[in-house]
């Protein structure tokens, strides 16, 4: 099995003028023409990409995201399917990060671990999605298959992707 595997990429990055990324578009180009003219036997069989495809976690950098990464998908054959995506610190948009303070999960005792557990359940930790709202839709706008995790709950709803509630990412 052939991995192409990438890391922090930034997309956006060359939008802060105190950088001179001249050469981002350039290295970008080549590198899907290298895959695509790679023979067939040499070609991925999956994509592997750990963290940091944005620079702020702003939408614009996701789309230029979404347009490199559907170029790259063409050039080796592939569908979003065989991607995975791992979320980096710069994939959050901090512009709109929800605060929970410490203080709120503490007891007498330190850290109340059943108001942490209340915390992540799917119910309670969907808000938080804000903050990485850009990043879920350039993923499934990709195809890519999210990792999902059985949540027990009633009576299960679908979430604006149509997954159910059931099971989150």
């Amino acid at each position: 099995m052939n991995i192409l595997f990438l890391s922090d990429i930034h997309f956006g990055r060359e939008l802060i003028a105190w950088r001179n990324f001249e050469k981002r578009a350039e290295i970008q180009e080549q590198l899907i023409h290298t895959v695509a003219t790679l023979p067939e036997n040499m070609k991925p069989d999956y994509i592997v990409v750990t963290g940091d495809i944005a620079w702020t976690g702003a939408e614009e950098e996701y789309e230029m995201a979404y347009d490199w990464f559907s170029q790259l998908l063409s050039a080796t054959g592939l569908t979003g399917e065989k991607i995975t995506f791992c979320a980096g610190n710069h994939d959050v948009n901090r512009k709109v990060a929800v605060q929970i303070p410490l203080s709120s999960l503490n007891n007498n005792d330190g850290i109340d671990l059943a108001k942490v557990d209340d915390l992540y359940k799917y119910e309670n930790i969907n808000p938080f999605n804000v903050q990485i709202h850009a990043y879920n839709d350039f993923c499934h706008r990709l195809g890519v298959i999210p990792y999902l995790y059985y949540c027990d709950v009633d009576a299960p709803e679908t979430d604006k992707f149509g997954f159910s509630k059931q099971w989150y990412s």
